[in-house]
């Protein structure tokens, strides 16, 4: 009997261990930028008269976009 409850608790702090592992490594690998700019309320803090784009296609394809060509070319000012 009292074999069995020292394996029950080794096994139960290995489990603790390895949540506070985990804890700390999601706190520490937390990127808290990516979180703010991927919400729609990064949309609305863009400067007034900015130039928004959608891409349809390839995820490359936003690559081939540069806005400064736009700007030239189509005399946006």
């Amino acid at each position: 009997m009292n074999r069995i409850v020292k394996r029950i608790l080794a096994w139960l702090l290995a489990l603790v261990i390895i949540a506070a592992c985990v804890a700390v490594c999601s706190v520490i690998c937390n990127h808290p930028s990516e979180e703010t700019e991927n919400t729609v309320s990064s949309f609305y803090r863009e400067p007034a008269g900015s130039l928004d784009a959608v891409m349809i296609g390839a995820s490359a394809s936003g690559k081939d976009f540069y806005p400064h060509v736009l700007l030239r070319t189509e005399k946006i000012t």
